[in-house]
């Protein structure tokens, strides 16, 4: 045993540390590149959508939810891109690394661009018991989020059962995919 810790501790050793501590927290972009950017944004905005609509006419609503929250995010990114140009004083602009890897940062962004209605799954919903022995049933509402995202993708056990997926209304999951690509047409169409 005390081998296999000695080995262990040489190899983390042998680690550069400051490549372990230090962490990149900002990127810089060309200012001329941001168009190019955007535009790929934008397509892969619109491929999610197509997507996410194809899969609900199939039945797939969860995979739809998950690719249309990628949509979502992507509308954050293009949302926050843009605006880092526009607001451009040089050649360079400087962007928080997170913008390109964390899905809870893009979502805060791109969620100032739906309504409240727009970012609900499935509202709060009240079954009424059938008889006088079976109780209600309340779910409450779903809105988007990084967690979601995951929900719907991937099979997970939790508090003793399998899961997959989340309560959801294909009508309401529509209406997402509709307003983010809206958001984006809007944005395109906004004069720089």
């Amino acid at each position: 045993m005390a081998d296999s810790h000695t080995q262990f501790d040489k190899v983390v050793r042998s680690v550069d540390k400051t490549k372990i501590l230090k962490k990149q927290e900002t990127l810089t972009i060309p200012v001329n590149r941001i168009d190019e950017g955007l535009r790929d944004i934008a397509k892969n905005i619109r491929r999610f959508a197509k997507d996410a609509d194809i899969l609900l006419e199939s039945g797939s609503d969860w995979h739809a939810i998950a690719l249309a929250i990628f949509a979502f995010e992507e509308l954050g990114k293009y949302h926050a891109l843009k605006e880092a140009k526009r607001a451009a004083k040089g050649d360079i602009v400087t962007i928080d690394e997170a913008l390109f890897r964390k899905h809870d940062h893009k979502q805060n962004i791109a969620k100032s661009l739906l309504s409240r209605e727009a970012l609900t799954i499935l509202p709060r919903v009240v079954l009424s018991n059938v008889d006088d022995l079976s109780p209600s049933i309340m779910i409450h509402s779903v809105k988007v989020s990084p967690l979601l995202r995951l929900d719907c993708l991937f099979v997970d056990w939790e508090n003793g059962e399998w899961k997959l997926g989340s309560p959801e209304d294909p009508k309401h999951v529509k209406e997402f995919v509709q307003a983010i690509v809206g958001a984006l047409v809007k944005m395109e169409t906004r004069p720089p």
